[in-house]
Parts: C-alpha cells; structure tokens; sequence
C-alpha cells in the first residue's frame, strides 16, 4: 500500500502528519492486512523526510529526475515499512 499526505504550510510543525500518518499505519496494517506500505517523498521535502523517519520507515531507493513538476525534473526517495517492523 501507498500512503501520503498533504499539509497546509499554516498547519506545519504541530505534529498533525505524525499523528494521521500513524493512525494510517495502523490501520493499514491492522484492519486492512497490508504486509508493505511505502511513501515516494520528494527530495525537497526535508519535512516529510523527517517523517518517514520518524515513522520507522527506511529510505530504499533514490530516484533521480524521475518527475516532471512544471517545468523542472524532481527527484525521489521510496521509503517503506513492513508490518512486522
């Protein structure tokens, strides 16, 4: 399963992605049986960086300009878990 998020830059800082972020997991590997869940985080986002850490997840590949947003290539991190981590 994938999972992601979306933050207002007002709302940043307070813990709010850590706490749905975890409710998430929890979910995903509770009632919904998932043996996997990943998260492709931009390289630029050092704020969800920190939380793929946070919430145990390790970093398992590095995607180099592998995302056109606008007019620019981006790069990606796939960070990941398994349920019995």
């Amino acid at each position: 399963m994938e999972v992601g998020w979306v933050i207002h830059p007002a709302f940043g800082g307070k813990g709010y992605a850590t706490q749905a972020a975890s409710a998430i997991l929890g979910t995903a590997f509770g009632s919904l049986g998932a043996h996997r869940v990943f998260a492709r985080v931009d390289t630029q986002n050092h704020a969800s960086v920190r939380l793929c850490a946070q919430l145990g997840m390790r970093r398992e590949a590095y995607l180099v300009e592998n995302d056109r947003n606008g007019n620019r290539w981006g790069s990606e991190y796939i960070y990941a878990i398994l349920q019995q981590e």
